[in-house]
Parts: structure tokens; sequence; C-alpha cells
């Protein structure tokens, strides 16, 4: 009985301590000088290179990089001019993105056998929420959809063309709201 008590006991104590451990922050992606990224849309259609413009910040007081995006321009094939410039997103509150993390990229979000773009622009406590930009082909443009930006932590499955969304909000993934579209 007593091993048991001070077994009990050490891991008692060891999760005291780490809740007051501190944790290094999470090193951030240096959006200073911006960033070019170069993808393949959909077939039959010229590769797609979004410039991302960046909104320079200081860097915090540990060095950690802080700029975020102020605009991304659009261009299509080998032109110099941009196509278009991303637009609907609110860029005022965007957190540096985690570095490692996948934070702007492509992804076929309702289905249609085209690519979509998706900006990051929140994360910790294990959300993850953005913008998303839905490529019409009719047009050959990115629109905005505020719909799919809502959605956090949207997880797809191509197989059933079914959407998962998981918010975090708080207890350690106890109070949690989790849907299926």
């Amino acid at each position: 009985m007593r091993k048991y008590c001070a077994s009990v006991g050490i891991l008692l104590s060891t999760l005291i301590l780490t809740q007051f451990t501190p944790v290094a922050a999470a090193q951030s992606v240096d959006l200073s000088v911006g960033a070019t990224f170069t993808f393949d849309i959909g077939p039959n259609l010229p590769q797609f290179t979004f410039k991302v413009i960046p909104e320079p910040q200081p860097k915090d007081s540990y060095g950690d990089a802080q700029s975020t995006v102020r605009e991304i321009q659009v261009f299509q094939g080998k032109s110099g001019q941009p196509l278009q410039r991303l637009t609907g997103c609110d860029l005022n509150d965007m957190a540096p993105p985690p570095d490692g993390s996948d934070w702007f990229h492509t992804e076929d979000i309702n289905f249609d056998g085209y690519q979509d773009l998706y900006l990051m622009t929140t994360s910790g406590g294990g959300n993850q929420g953005g913008c998303v930009w839905l490529f019409n082909p009719k047009t050959r443009r990115f629109d905005y959809s505020e719909e799919f930006s809502e959605l956090d932590g949207a997880r797809l499955d191509p197989a059933t063309k079914t959407i998962f969304s998981y918010h975090n909000g708080g207890m350690g993934g106890v109070v949690h709201d989790a849907e299926k579209h």
C-alpha cells in the first residue's frame, strides 16, 4: 500500500510542477521578407503563383519573428502582372504563423476537383483558424468564403465529401465544439 501511495504522490507532484514549468514559445515563420508559393490548381490550368506581401513587425523580446501578411497577390502562368489580390479576409488580427506549420496551402475544400486556398490566421491551444478562398473555374479567380473560413480546425474526408471541424474551448479539450459538415 505504501508503494502505491508513494507512486501516486510522486505522480501528483510531477503533474503539479509541470503545470508551472515555463515552456519556450514556439518559433514563428519569419515573413518580414514575404514569401512565394506556386501551386497546381486544376487540370488544364497553368500554375498559379502567390506572392505574400508582409506586414513587417519588429521581433519580440525573445527574438521571435512577428511579421504577418498584409496582402496576397495571385499570378497565373508566367505573367508578371497580378491577376488578383485576395480580399475578404481580415488580416488585422493575424498572428505570426508557427514555424513548421502548413500555414498557407491548397486543398480541395469544397470537393469540386479544384484546389482552394487556406491561410492560417490563428493557432494555439489546439485550435487553428484561417481564411479560405475557393477557386472559381468560370472566372479563374479565387473567391473568399466566409462560411468555410469559419470552420476551425477543418479536416477533410474526400472519400465521403465530409468536413469535420473542431474547436477546443478549454479545460484540456473537455470544453469543445465538434461538427460534421
